[in-house]
């Protein structure tokens, strides 16, 4: 995994911490009277409280001060992108979000909207931008980087897919007729199917590319050809059948060299540095000061 896409995932987290500190304490704040806010029980076991005050404390404990170098580490950013004039290209933001939804299985209709990646991926752009604004890569270097990682520059169609396998295709023909019925066919998946490894997610397979061993073969031809949102007929495997759902579909996209050699200039850069991506580089540079002290921490 690329450092990028590494901090991706570890930004996306931070923001979901940061998310629940927010609402919980804003619906604390919320509550009139500062007493009776401190005093509310959140939890009773047997006569044992837990009051709203401890149950804070113990939010800011476990995750206030990740959440704080979070925020804190935003704002540097911010602030030198416009101090050295470091614009993001949105077309360099697409192209990023799409390969990462589509590798790591995210759905573009996820309710971690993808609004909140491409804003995420800005700040990570950004940040690579000022870590290796001084660096000069060869162009012929970066070309081969472009020629021996053609995969990092391809997403193959990539499909959302869900299934049932059951023992004779009078059941699977007895669970198309309930699909046509109205029944839901996660439910179904979790009653009927005989995979026992998907049956209790609903029959969820996840994203995958017609080229993951994953999936049977068989699927591939019949999969490519469906409309989202529809079952397919039966589909015979050895002494058993299956339907397939399909959920949504991402179009697959290969980028040129001239469209990603900003982005392998950074990683050829920031691979030589062997330096954390982190905006905690620049604190002493804006003179931070937090909660915690004076310097930052990794």
């Amino acid at each position: 995994m690329s450092k990028s896409l590494h901090t991706f995932i570890i930004i996306a987290l931070v923001i979901t911490n940061c998310l629940t500190i927010a609402y919980f304490s804003n619906k604390s704040t919320s509550t009139t009277g500062s007493t009776l806010q401190q005093e509310e029980t959140v939890a009773k076991i047997g006569d044992v409280s837990i009051s709203r005050e401890d149950w804070m404390v113990q939010l800011e404990e476990r995750y206030g001060k990740d959440t704080l170098r979070e925020m804190v580490n935003d704002r540097v950013v911010e602030q030198l992108a416009v101090q050295y004039g470091i614009e993001v290209n949105e077309d360099e933001v697409a192209r990023e979000v799409s390969y990462f939804l589509s590798m790591y299985g995210m759905s573009h209709s996820d309710q971690f909207q993808e609004e909140e990646w491409k804003e995420e991926m800005k700040r990570i752009i950004v940040l690579e931008e000022l870590l290796t604004k001084d660096v000069t890569i060869p162009e012929e270097e970066m070309e081969r980087y472009y020629s021996d990682n053609q995969h990092l520059f391809t997403v193959p169609d990539t499909y959302h897919l869900s299934h049932i396998i059951v023992n004779t295709k009078e059941d699977a023909e007895q669970t198309i007729q309930e699909l046509e019925d109205g029944s839901s066919f996660s439910v179904l998946a979790m009653e009927k199917s005989i995979d026992e490894f998907t049956a209790v997610q609903g029959g969820n397979l996840g994203f995958v590319s017609l080229e993951d061993h994953m999936i049977p073969s068989v699927y591939e031809e019949i999969v490519a050809n469906m409309e989202t949102e529809t079952w397919s007929e039966p589909i015979q495997m050895d002494n058993e059948y299956a339907i397939v759902y399909l959920h949504e579909k991402i179009e697959g996209k290969s980028w040129s060299y001239e469209e990603v050699k900003e982005q392998i200039r950074r990683k050829i850069a920031l691979d030589q540095m062997q330096t954390p991506i982190s905006a905690s580089e620049f604190w002493d540079e804006l003179h931070v000061e937090w909660f915690y002290g004076e310097q930052s921490e990794s």
